[in-house]
């Protein structure tokens, strides 16, 4: 199952979230995946990405610096899931991550291995003029594409086997703010 919506948020809101990573976050090479043990060492690909909400167990959560613009994103996540009929969801993550050209994603789950649960991926550039300058999002699972439109959700099963593409003209913004739950809180 995948779905997509170019209505769901304002487009006056994905500016201001787009503008917000763009002016407030300071960013970081922390987002890889396939990386060594214990140190991170030799990723397969790397990203920059910021963490806003991330459920360690059901007593412990990680947030962002800005507590503010969490709540922001923990609000939108109660909006997404009730736009999408998913009033069940428990909310385990909030990123974003940020690319440039040539930083492709590569392929993976948000379910951590879980086996279960429901991401949101909203579509989002601070730059004019970035339509059909690539950007999709790739939907492996399904074998499906989602171009690429500023303010765009999309809503996909965590298990699905998916990436983000980079724009392919250089120095334009591609961030993907990813909002993840379960359907189940078991640890």
């Amino acid at each position: 199952m995948m779905e997509y919506s170019d209505t769901i948020i304002d487009k006056k809101f994905a500016f201001e979230l787009a503008n917000y990573y763009k002016q407030k976050v300071l960013w970081s090479a922390n987002n890889s995946a396939s990386a060594s043990y214990p140190y991170n060492d030799n990723p397969s690909y790397i990203l920059f990405g910021t963490k806003h909400f991330l459920r360690k167990n059901i007593d412990v959560i990680e947030y962002g610096p800005d507590m503010n613009w969490n709540i922001t994103l923990i609000d939108l996540w109660n909006h997404l899931k009730t736009s999408f009929g998913k009033h069940h969801l428990f909310l385990h993550t909030i990123y974003a991550n940020l690319q440039f050209k040539g930083m492709d994603g590569k392929l993976h789950r948000d379910d951590y291995g879980k086996g279960e649960g429901t991401s949101f991926i909203i579509m989002l550039s601070p730059n004019n003029d970035v339509e059909n300058i690539g950007g999709e999002f790739y939907n492996d699972t399904l074998k499906k594409n989602v171009d690429f439109k500023h303010g765009r959700v999309v809503m996909l099963d965590s298990t699905d086997l998916h990436l983000g593409k980079a724009f392919n003209v250089p120095h334009k913004m591609r961030i993907s703010l990813r909002l993840s739950g379960f359907d189940t809180l078991i640890w």
